[in-house]
């Protein structure tokens, strides 16, 4: 928290002066009562101090200072809606998406997750969907229209390769574009403490940001680091999700017609690398409720931001508050005001 007039805080120096002044008065109390030579009548009126009579000055204490907080001008960072934003979802429907180790499987998972993230997200912000086996494919074009990206989202089906790579070109291109076809400036999701001021309350901040689902290792095309380090050039953060377990397996057909199982355990190193690269953040998700809850968290971070704003009302409100309990507890153990 900061104060734009944080002299008035000096004022703040009162409260001690305050409390000085109490024992002051009770010394004085004191040496009167050890002045008193009849000591028999001063016995039958005198009565014990009570934890009571200092509740009415401390509070009256307290609501003095927290005023004198309040009149400093306090800011704080405040979680702000985002009224604009470009998402990009990029969903593996590689083979491995096929395991069972994510009920019911990891595909099914992968697909509830994202309709559910995208119906909670505000109606401003455009979503567009890229899936990626052996290439990596555009379903859908960033738009607002809910039905065409839950329709792509439904059609997903899981088989071949894993060009996770491409995927995170042809997102970085989908937010080029989106970003020319606006033109408007995209700052980062989390801005850095040199950032320029906060920009005025009626105007408005657009960002962008790749989410992206895998659950296997990169198998042809474009390195995702490679991929990545683009990403980050163009202030685009990935937020990246390894979905599955290391114990997860698929089983398929080899060329003489037998089954065989394979391990397909996500490559954790790949995806955190690729969110660590881009300013992004990175989520492990070994069932379908981590799954439900990363998506949920990501709704919150990529749905607000955070800007400094003047929070004197709760100081004021807070002082107020205080002052009344000051004043009634007063008035009912001591029948006067502080």
């Amino acid at each position: 928290m900061t104060f734009d007039a944080p002299l008035w805080l000096l004022v703040a120096l009162a409260v001690p002066v305050l409390f000085l002044v109490q024992w002051m008065v009770q010394r004085r109390r004191m040496r009167y009562a050890i002045s008193y030579t009849n000591t028999s009548v001063l016995a039958s009126v005198a009565t014990k101090p009570s934890w009571r009579r200092s509740v009415p000055l401390a509070l009256f204490a307290s609501a003095f200072l927290v005023l004198a907080m309040g009149m400093a001008k306090p800011q704080a960072e405040v979680a702000v809606p985002r009224d604009e934003a470009t998402i990009i979802l990029a969903v593996d429907v590689s083979g491995s998406m096929q395991s069972e180790d994510v009920s019911p499987t990891r595909m099914t998972a992968a697909k509830k997750a994202a309709a559910s993230f995208i119906d909670k997200l505000p109606e401003r912000f455009r979503i567009a969907l890229v899936s990626f086996s052996d290439v990596a494919n555009v379903l859908a074009q960033p738009t607002t229209d809910r039905s065409s990206t839950q329709d792509a989202i439904a059609s997903l089906e899981a088989e071949g390769g894993t060009a996770m790579g491409e995927a995170l070109i042809q997102s970085i291109e989908l937010v080029q574009e989106d970003r020319d076809r606006l033109a408007l400036p995209t700052p980062s999701i989390t801005p850095s403490p040199e950032a320029t001021p906060s920009p005025a309350p009626d105007e408005r901040e657009r960002v962008s940001a790749v989410l992206l689902l895998s659950d296997g290792y990169n198998t042809t095309g474009v390195s995702p680091l490679t991929a990545a380090v683009q990403a980050r050039d163009l202030g685009i953060p990935v937020y990246s999700i390894a979905l599955g377990t290391p114990e997860g397996v698929v089983t398929v057909e080899d060329q003489f017609g037998n089954q065989r199982v394979l391990p397909v355990p996500p490559d954790y190193r790949t995806l955190q690398s690729i969110a660590t690269t881009t300013d992004g953040d990175y989520f492990e998700a070994p069932t379908d409720e981590d799954l439900q809850s990363v998506y949920a968290s990501l709704g919150e971070r990529i749905g607000y931001t955070t800007r400094p704003d003047e929070v004197t009302y709760a100081f004021a409100g807070a002082g107020a508050v205080l002052l009344l309990l000051a004043a009634a507890t007063s008035m009912l153990w001591r029948s006067r005001f502080p």
